[in-house]
């Protein structure tokens, strides 16, 4: 990384570059007492307050997608540890960050090779965007923020369709795009080709980031590199993959042929089934609208969220947040339907959420139960609102 100058006076004046065991930041803690943080800890700080602005994401967006981002949290536990940084996108991409000082190289190497994809591998089975709401309100509230995460993603991510964001977060995690980021003070050689090494030839995204601090009349600067692929090279990459890999407007025989290919004569059977079901239920419009990568059927009764169907998995949002803050229905009453319905993963936390189904869980009885209860909760739903 180039030299870090101020420009003063007319002059420019260096800087020095300081280690992270020379800087050390106190912050308040929960208990309102202070804390201190130095070395790795001050690192991952840095990344998790400041993710959408410490990060080039202007280099990580592709064809000048503008990316914003929200950190879900610190230490985002899976089976094998946890993961420094959890960071989401408007690009409903979630980001693994991984802190490292650049002391050890053995234990860079290790980390990155490894470390950082094992915890990919795990997140991509062991979350959901249930899991990342109620992890991200969690440590929100922990933190003492001044908004609430969710409401934080609404607004800093620009979402307007709740359930279509989350929905497409779920279809990213189920799908293992899940982008990568090595912080670290300095980048040792072998882990930069690492780094070129893994995008150029496999289907991981990963970044290096370089993050220095500088000294400079008692003040402390920031600087910060990124490492990885060109948003050029992306393009180029995403344009190589086929069709049905990149957002589109499907037709419903593209996504019939994709069931099938995916799930095999049962789901194509339950994807035809609930597609002629939901186009007749009222003020259904047509479901392929929205761009998909691997194609999905939306359906709403006007403004009301029923359910949303992908090539291998039925994607509940009758109790989504959307419907139960527009809607005054007993919510206990919609729980216990889908209960009857044989959906016997929904409990009280699910109120105000969504969850995904696969077709491998739902045989031909549940898909009748789920069926009658969308009737039922559509006729329920209409005439609260007519009330």
């Amino acid at each position: 990384m180039a030299g870090i100058f101020v420009l003063k006076n007319g002059k420019l004046e260096g800087t020095r570059t300081l280690s992270y065991a020379e800087v050390r930041i106190v912050r308040k803690d929960n208990g309102e007492k202070d804390k201190e943080m130095k070395g790795e800890d001050l690192l991952q700080w840095l990344v998790a307050e400041s993710s959408d602005g410490i990060i080039p994401w202007e280099q990580i967006g592709v064809d000048e997608e503008e990316i914003s981002v929200v950190t879900v949290k610190r230490e985002a536990g899976v089976t094998p540890g946890s993961a420094d940084v959890l960071l989401l996108g408007s690009d409903k991409i979630l980001t693994i960050v991984e802190a490292k000082l650049s002391e050890n190289r053995r234990e860079i190497r290790r980390m990155l090779i490894g470390q950082a994809i094992e915890y990919a591998a795990h997140l991509q089975s062991e979350w959901d965007s249930v899991r990342v709401k109620e992890e991200g309100e969690k440590w929100w509230r922990e933190e003492q923020k001044e908004k609430t995460f969710l409401s934080a993603v609404r607004d800093e991510l620009k979402v307007d369709d709740e359930d279509e964001f989350w929905a497409e977060v779920d279809k990213n995690l189920s799908e293992g795009v899940i982008r990568i980021i090595y912080a670290c003070d300095e980048i040792p050689r072998e882990v930069r080709q690492t780094i070129e090494f893994l995008n150029r030839f496999s289907g991981i995204e990963i970044y290096g980031l370089e993050l220095q601090l500088h000294s400079t009349a008692g003040e402390i600067l920031v600087s910060g590199d990124l490492i990885g692929p060109s948003p050029t090279d992306k393009a180029q990459k995403e344009k190589r993959k086929p069709k049905g890999e990149r957002g589109r407007i499907w037709t419903e025989q593209e996504f019939l042929a994709q069931a099938e290919s995916e799930s095999g004569e049962k789901g194509l059977a339950i994807a035809k089934d609930l597609l002629e079901f939901g186009k007749h239920q009222p003020e259904v419009s047509n479901p392929f609208y929205s761009p998909s990568r691997s194609g999905s059927a939306i359906f709403k009764s006007g403004d009301i969220n029923l359910f949303t169907l992908y090539p291998s998995s039925l994607y509940v949002t009758a109790m989504s947040r959307e419907n139960t803050r527009t809607l005054a229905i007993d919510w206990n009453d919609v729980l216990n339907k889908l209960k009857e319905a044989g959906l016997r993963r929904f409990d009280t936390s699910d109120i105000g959420h969504s969850r995904t189904v696969p077709f491998s869980d739902l045989s031909e009885k549940v898909v009748e139960g789920f069926k009658r209860l969308t009737e039922w909760f559509v006729d329920m739903a209409r005439k609260e609102s007519a009330d």
